[in-house]
């Protein structure tokens, strides 16, 4: 399975590449970093699209990481992930303009240069691939793979462009180890053409992680595999702690006075919809596995709810009844699963939808990402007596 960019808190320097053979895009200039903060729910949205990924969700990380580039379009590691996982389901005019996407903001990032001339090769568009491969410098792993489909962009068939994820075993063997600047526990293959024929069959890649920097000096050009999986924002520039994990339970704090956190939960799988039933029971979203999960008041937790009606469960929300309903956004399904947990789809063709609420009369609405608009969808009196707004 491929690794895709993950953030992380470094000292001082900010070293960051994403590693494919493939490879992914270099991480944020000092320049960038410094002339803005990232969006901080774009980057839940990107350790999100990571969580998925990492449990083999191909969909779902494509649809948290596109919901950070919506977010923030200025995130080069999402639009640059979110390119990649296109390229790899050979979707390639898709992923053409999320590495237009990565140039705008970073002009000389060779990695975007060289994945989107793949791009357009396979698109048959030579002719507009040939500046980017000529933009690739000499140091660059890539710059000998350029060279040649530079030379050779004008043949009659365009090369083909297959993805071989981390994990899979190559008939190809690895060419030179790639130099890193520290000493990592394997070696990552670079791309080496096959001589039996022009097909391009890059090996898997390996992850950087993105370091908001601590002065404006910018780091040497170097790859190499990065120790921890997800980012948080240092408090302030001058001074930015020693690396630590981010997705732990006792990193939330309270800003206004008189306020307290508590983590009550752990170990879902890329949560998303919360909502509350009239007898105090919370129910959860778990987007990557299809699940409802249900925490009672006394704490015991159990899953309420799963199966084929659950496709990307993300909006949650609870009538006067105790029915639940769910927003399934990969599937475009509003589904209902009565007290007892047994489930319905009762609403198809949905676009993306997203998250549920309930009027007081018994309405149910729903907000469609994909075309931007709200539905309002009246429920049987019989199933729901009276509503009111979660």
């Amino acid at each position: 399975m491929m690794s895709l960019r993950s953030f992380e808190k470094r000292v001082i320097m900010a070293k960051g590449k994403l590693l494919l053979a493939l490879s992914l895009s270099a991480a944020f200039s000092m320049q960038m970093a410094l002339a803005q903060q990232p969006n901080q729910q774009a980057i839940s949205m990107y350790n999100l699209g990571l969580n998925a990924y990492k449990q083999g969700s191909t969909e779902a990380a494509i649809i948290f990481f596109r919901r950070a580039c919506d977010i923030d379009p200025n995130l080069p590691d999402a639009q640059y992930n979110l390119g990649m996982l296109f390229q790899s389901q050979k979707r390639f005019k898709e992923a053409v303009p999320r590495f237009q996407e990565v140039l705008r903001i970073k002009p000389q990032d060779p990695d975007a240069h060289y994945q989107l001339a793949i791009c357009l090769i396979d698109l048959g568009r030579g002719a507009e691939a040939r500046p980017h491969l000529a933009a690739i410098p000499p140091s660059n792993p890539h710059f000998a793979d350029a060279q040649k489909r530079a030379g050779s962009i004008g043949d009659a068939a365009p090369m083909g462009n297959e993805v071989q994820l981390a994990g899979l075993n190559s008939a190809e063997p690895p060419a030179q180890p790639i130099q890193q600047t520290q000493p990592v526990q394997q070696q990552t293959p670079v791309y080496r053409p096959a001589q039996q024929q022009p097909a391009y069959q890059p090996p898997a890649y390996t992850p950087p992680a993105y370091a908001q920097p601590a002065q404006a000096q910018e780091p040497p050009q170097q790859r190499y595999v990065p120790a921890q999986p997800a980012y948080q924002a240092p408090q302030a520039v001058a001074a930015v702690p020693p690396v630590q994990p981010v997705r732990t339970a006792s990193n939330p704090s309270p800003i206004l006075a008189n306020s307290t956190v508590r983590v009550i939960a752990t170990n879902f799988n890329a949560p998303s919809g919360l909502a509350f039933d009239r007898t105090g029971h919370l129910y959860i979203a778990n987007f990557a596995t299809n699940s409802i999960d249900r925490i009672s008041p006394d704490g015991s937790r159990s899953v309420f709810s799963s199966g084929a009606n659950f496709k990307g469960p993300i909006g949650v929300t609870v009538d006067d009844a105790n029915n639940v309903y769910v927003a399934n956004y990969s599937s475009g399904t509003i589904a209902r699963i009565n007290p007892a947990g047994i489930s319905t789809i009762i609403g198809t063709g949905f676009k993306s939808p997203y998250y549920l609420t309930l009027d007081r009369d018994g309405n149910l609405y729903v907000s469609q990402q994909d075309d931007n608009s709200v539905v309002r969808m009246s429920l049987p009196k019989a199933t729901q007596a009276s509503a009111s707004r979660q």
